[in-house]
């Protein structure tokens, strides 16, 4: 059987920094990545890219919706071509959990993998934001989730950490908890391998939420390739002007930038917080941005 590793969270929580590190634990297994980019231009493929690792990109569009027949022909077409022991999916981050099991609840697939692990990301900052305006969708990512895993928590209070935990067991009592600082974090405490019945038993315990926020419903993308700034300062200025609301509610936006000094950039944006840093990874100048009401033309003009 093939170990299937499911690694959800919404938009910005730290899914690929988690999945970095579960590549370098096993380093001597063979994997297959199943990475589902909601927008045109992959981002987070570059950032895992390493010598040997198969990569598969499943782009523009989400696997629990449009995709559901790509997604089904792709990880079968995965196990027969490179026979991997281990596949670590990563959805979209406005993926529904649900929808991803209910996927994997076919027959064809339950004959050749086995659910190894599902962990769900939370970014302990916007927690309460998200819950607040993505309730339902953000609510079905915990709810089917076996081990929820606390990103930035460091930076939060003890009082707001309980507040948070408290939430999260309010929403699903049976669920392990990581709270910890991820630089402590041990990638045995997410990943104990399952026997199948386990495995099967989680397929009977979907928990599906029908009803989707008029705010879900408004998330869209768009993507731009060879920007035509060079400057990190530029991109700042940019990243301080989405907080106003003129381009839309800008969620989240990720990508690279060959600057003038001749190196490349990585930059990240998540709900008013962004960080820019050097990379060593080549690659050209894009970003995708992911957010709700998004003003499409003028996101392209600030950037061409």
């Amino acid at each position: 059987m093939i170990k299937l590793d499911i690694i959800s969270g919404f938009l910005g929580s730290g899914k690929t920094t988690l999945i970095k590190k579960i590549l370098d634990f096993y380093k001597n297994e063979k994997i297959v990545v199943i990475e589902n980019e909601f927008g045109e231009i992959g981002i987070d493929a570059n950032i895992i890219q390493k010598d040997g690792l198969d990569i598969i990109e499943l782009q523009n569009g989400c696997i629990c919706c449009s995709m559901k027949l790509n997604f089904k022909d792709t990880i079968l077409k995965v196990a027969k071509e490179f026979n991997p022991e281990r596949i670590i999916i990563e959805p979209t981050g406005i993926a529904m959990l649900s929808e991803i099991l209910s996927m994997l609840n076919d027959d064809e697939i339950k004959l050749n993998f086995s659910i190894n692990s599902l962990v769900t990301v939370v970014d302990a900052i916007n927690y309460f934001d998200y819950i607040d305006n993505f309730g339902e969708f953000f609510e079905d990512q915990i709810l089917n989730a076996k081990t929820l895993l606390l990103s930035k928590n460091q930076f939060l209070k003890d009082e707001n950490r309980e507040n948070l935990v408290k939430s999260l067991k309010g929403l699903n009592q049976n669920v392990d908890i990581i709270n910890k600082n991820w630089d402590d974090l041990l990638v045995e405490d997410l990943l104990v391998d399952d026997m199948k019945n386990k495995a099967d038993e989680k397929y009977k315990k979907i928990k599906k939420i029908d009803l989707l926020s008029t705010n879900m419903k408004s998330i869209s993308s768009v993507s731009i390739s060879n920007l035509k700034i060079n400057e990190a300062q530029k991109i700042e200025e940019i990243f301080d002007d989405f907080n106003t609301g003129k381009y839309g509610k800008i969620l989240r936006a990720k990508g690279f930038l060959n600057s003038v000094l001749d190196n490349t950039l990585e930059f990240n944006y998540v709900n008013g917080q962004y960080n820019i840093k050097e990379s060593d990874i080549k690659t050209s100048s894009k970003i995708c941005i992911i957010g709700s009401k998004l003003q499409k033309d003028k996101l392209k003009n600030i950037f061409k």
